[in-house]
């Protein structure tokens, strides 16, 4: 019974990878996305458009991907929303499921619907987050717009927009503006354009804030 259960479990997988591939292939030509993997929703890829899932990339649960983002290789994002434009490093961990370490047992086993406990809390990634290198964010956190996550961080709590994290646990180093500059970007909204749009916005405002330095 558990074979037949597992070999069930492994056609529908199978299954879902080729639709998944099939409806991607034609997603590249209609939604201009770039899907280089088969680990994702099908409901979350539905939803995609100018996004760049790169090989080995895993996108579980009911995830929310903004336009214009990037998510490099063998990097998971589970159950959690990510912003426009933003860029996500090789092998980084976003909204793995987090086990309640006050239970008598922490396995999975034990719950009566894993994926709802384990999810239980959101995570949220502003517009124009980079997130390096094998950095890890944990379930509950928000990272605020334009923040920047150091390669390696652990981030256990939530970071302000424009600021720059590091360590583990990661903390605030410092931040990318001034508050001048930040509400002069914030005011702009480039974020909220398409490509075109945004790198208009984007030139213009660099020359403002570069002459003004």
């Amino acid at each position: 019974m558990k074979l037949l259960r597992r070999l069930t479990t492994k056609i529908i997988r199978a299954n879902n990878r080729l639709l998944v591939g099939f409806i991607s292939l034609k997603m590249k030509i209609k939604q201009e996305n770039i899907i280089l993997t088969s680990d994702i929703e099908l409901k979350t890829l539905l939803k995609m458009q100018h996004v760049k899932l790169m090989y080995g990339s895993v996108v579980s649960g009911n995830s929310d991907i903004g336009e214009y983002t990037y998510i490099g290789r063998y990097s998971e994002v589970c159950e959690c929303k990510v912003g426009r434009y933003c860029s996500i490093g090789n092998w980084v961990s976003i909204g793995i499921g987090d086990h309640d370490i006050n239970k008598v047992s922490t396995n999975s086993i034990f719950m009566e619907d894993p994926l709802k406990t384990l999810n239980s809390s959101s995570v949220s990634i502003g517009d124009d987050v980079w997130i390096g290198t094998k950095a890890t964010v944990l379930r509950g956190v928000t990272i605020g717009r334009g923040a920047v996550i150091g390669a390696g961080a652990v981030v256990t709590r939530d970071i302000p927009p424009y600021a720059i994290a590091v360590g583990v646990p990661a903390k605030v180093l410092k931040f990318r503006f001034d508050s001048e500059k930040i509400k002069k970007i914030e005011e702009s909204k480039w974020y909220n354009e398409d490509s075109t749009g945004a790198k208009k916005i984007i030139n213009m405002l660099a020359s403002e804030l570069e002459s003004n330095d």
